[in-house]
């Protein structure tokens, strides 16, 4: 997983990230699992165009800190990328 995350605004009910240099994919795999939060009151990715632009996460919650779901979500897909290689590397 390459790519740098910028932080393009931060609250604490909003927070919208660009992934640069990284694959939409993964974005999308942070986003399946933030979504799956029931106080998450909006999750999506953005790509502009794909060879101009960076993709990007936008998440909204009023109940919980939007950055603690990211980071809830990261880990998420992390453990699911890993189980992925290990099955991969048996």
């Amino acid at each position: 997983m390459s790519g740098e995350t910028k932080v393009l605004k931060q609250e604490k009910n909003y927070l919208e990230l660009e992934f640069v240099g990284g694959d939409p994919a993964v974005l999308s795999v942070v986003r399946d699992y933030a979504v799956a939060d029931k106080d998450v009151e909006f999750a999506g990715c953005t790509l502009e165009h794909p060879q101009l632009s960076h993709p990007k996460l936008i998440l909204r919650s009023e109940k919980k800190d939007v950055s603690k779901i990211v980071a809830d979500a990261v880990k998420k897909a992390s453990k699911t990328f890993d189980s992925i290689r290990s099955g991969i590397r048996k």
